[in-house]
């Protein structure tokens, strides 16, 4: 998965020209700010997904990790674990 392409999987498009470090900043800042308007789990997937584009695997198993854990009940859990176990292999 690249930064250079779109993503629509969350209510905001990344755009083409938005480079990987960037978005990590702007996912954790919206991740610190726990708007309640905003499914936490939702807003760490895309940062976990940031993180994997930057090449940062151990980062990105760690937030997946914290979606697992704080967020058990949630449909993003599942798709985390998904995506912790690609990134063992």
């Amino acid at each position: 998965f690249s930064s250079r392409r779109r993503h629509t999987r969350f209510k905001c498009d990344w755009s083409s020209d938005v480079c990987s470090s960037d978005l990590i900043t702007t996912f954790k800042q919206i991740a610190d700010a726990k708007d309640p308007q905003l499914p936490a789990e939702a807003v760490l997937m895309e940062l976990a997904r940031a993180y994997k584009a930057a090449g940062k695997a151990d980062d990105a198993k760690k937030t997946l990790t914290e979606i697992v854990e704080q967020h058990a009940d949630s449909p993003f859990a599942a798709e985390a674990r998904t995506e912790i176990d690609r990134l063992k292999s």
